[in-house]
């Protein structure tokens, strides 16, 4: 069985770091759309959506006019499309999207990006399906250096077991770097969450394409 259709089956071993898919609370929802309000219009892609319950949330924005989601796990689109039949949920992946170029006006891509191989693939497709002036809203984790020692101190086998599913680690320079690089400018920074306020647990981002 393919490694995402486990971990959507739940099969992968706890013994890892974010072994299991993430569970959504409406404080989470409610904080994100807020964010992305301002931002999010016309044509959205939600890259991998998972059970859809990020994408429902998109569909439910007054300015947005369509909205599809697409994942890599078919286990993942059948539980979204069970939950969601309203929205167009499709098994893709995001490295190798079969959309028509400057399709979408807004591409969002939660606690995704650290999961991917190939991430600056990934990037370029995100860069050549969306429209010029299109945003790119990205949420994943920060790597800071206090975090990356106090993991090399207690937590360095379980954050770096061969079985995890997080194989991508950004900062916040080699995130922007990588956006500037594929076509995109930085237009919101900010912290997801923080350990007392002092430290940073994730990155959010929105970005804007300014160039192919």
């Amino acid at each position: 069985m393919d490694f995402y259709e486990r971990y959507w089956s739940k099969e992968l071993e706890e013994t890892g770091y974010a072994a299991s898919p993430p569970k959504w609370t409406q404080e989470q929802l409610t904080r994100l759309t807020g964010i992305i309000h301002p931002f999010c219009h016309g044509d959205v892609l939600d890259i991998g959506c998972g059970d859809g319950t990020f994408t429902a949330q998109l569909n439910m924005l007054s300015e947005v006019k369509k909205v599809v989601g697409v994942e890599v796990a078919q286990r993942a689109i059948s539980c979204a499309r069970q939950k969601f039949p309203e929205i167009n949920f499709q098994v893709m992946s995001g490295e190798k999207l079969s959309f028509a170029d400057e399709s979408f006006n807004f591409i969002s891509a939660v606690e995704v990006v650290e999961h991917v191989l190939d991430v600056e693939r990934l990037f370029l497709e995100f860069n050549r399906v969306m429209k010029i002036g299109g945003k790119l809203f990205i949420t994943t984790t920060d790597f800071n250096w206090p975090k990356k020692a106090i993991i090399a101190m207690f937590f360095w086998d379980k954050y770096f077991n061969p079985t995890n599913p997080h194989i991508r680690f950004f900062t916040k320079a080699t995130l922007r770097n990588l956006l500037e690089k594929t076509g995109f400018q930085i237009i919101k920074y900010l912290w997801n969450g923080s350990y007392l306020g002092i430290m940073p647990k994730g990155q959010i981002v929105i970005a804007k394409k300014i160039k192919k």
